[in-house]
């Protein structure tokens, strides 16, 4: 006789195990938002069930076949204060991500290939950007990545990550990027740009990230709220 499942508030949930409400029940706007290629923070406090929601969420959107997901946690980040340092450990994270995915099977070698190049490697102000062009052209689908652990980033990786974020979201019409992009962790947007800004840094233009959810109760928040 196997294990009855229970409710698990240890760490993420697996639905053989536990107690688990469809993602879409958990994020019932990210749909839309993913839909829309739109760019946007989810935050919770923890053990509140972001990252099952978030794995669920990816499993159902790869499983779909329009389009293609993937998760990567920055926990690792934390501390990492070097920005060549941090942008390096990002890529990383992301060839990672790839290579344990089913749906990336085809491409996978490609992409750790090109991860651990001189291209990505040795520019830490552009090496994400050209990782993240180079996946979501090699992927043939629209490309949806959430990024669990967001707020792990600290002050000078935060900017220069967000600041490759950005200028492949303003410019992805013309080149190759993800289509969605989510920051998630236990901040909201405001919090993120108040890490950014003691010392007058700033990501250059108003962040794509205008929207913001919470896992549960969900609430989206405008872009003039963002902005106060």
């Amino acid at each position: 006789m196997g294990m009855e499942r229970f409710f698990n508030i240890a760490g993420p949930c697996v639905a053989a195990d536990h107690y688990m409400l469809p993602a879409t029940e958990r994020l019932p706007e990210v749909v839309g938002m993913i839909r829309r290629k739109q760019y946007f923070v989810i935050h919770a406090p923890r053990q509140s069930g972001k990252t099952t929601a978030l794995k669920q969420l990816v499993r159902d959107i790869n499983g779909s076949g329009e389009r293609v997901a993937l998760y990567c946690s920055l926990e690792t980040l934390q501390n990492v204060m070097d920005v060549a340092s941090a942008m390096s450990t990002v890529a990383t994270v992301i060839w990672k991500a790839v290579r344990t995915a089913p749906v990336f099977a085809d491409i996978a070698d490609g992409i750790r290939q090109y991860a651990m190049s001189d291209d990505v490697t040795r520019d830490a102000a552009t090496g994400l950007l050209s990782l993240l062009s180079r996946l979501a052209a090699d992927c043939g689908k629209p490309l949806v990545i959430f990024f669990d652990e967001a707020d792990c980033l600290s002050y000078d990786p935060l900017v220069a990550f967000l600041r490759q974020l950005r200028n492949g979201y303003v410019n992805r019409e013309d080149v190759p990027f993800p289509a969605s992009v989510a920051l998630v962790g236990l901040r909201n947007i405001k919090d993120y740009k108040m890490r950014i800004r003691p010392d007058g840094e700033s990501v250059g233009q108003a962040s794509p990230f205008n929207v913001i959810t919470e896992v549960l109760p969900m609430r989206l928040f405008s872009e003039a709220e963002m902005r106060s």
